[in-house]
């Protein structure tokens, strides 16, 4: 398992595609990502075998326990949903 911070998605895009690879390896075949804000731009660097976790809409305002739960960002339902990304019961 890796966790990988992708604070600038736009500069990861430009970036030689060797510094690419080295974070986000191609042969990784199990890939997930979990963003809290938008899931913008994270499918490219998840890859195609990916599970993302995220919002698809902007200005969601709740108390952070309800949209944890609206958008599935409880660590069970991450933790389980990694399970399941890696065929783990």
């Amino acid at each position: 398992m890796r966790i990988e911070a992708l604070a600038d998605a736009d500069a990861v895009a430009r970036a030689a595609i060797a510094y690419r690879d080295s974070v986000l390896p191609p042969s990784l075949k199990a890939r997930g990502a979990v963003e809290e804000a938008s899931m913008f731009d994270w499918e490219r660097h998840a890859g195609r075998s990916d599970h993302v976790i995220g919002t698809r809409a902007l200005g969601a305002s709740a108390p952070l326990k309800d949209l944890q739960n609206r958008f599935a960002f409880e660590p069970e339902r991450v933790a389980a949903a990694a399970k399941r990304l890696l065929g783990q019961p």
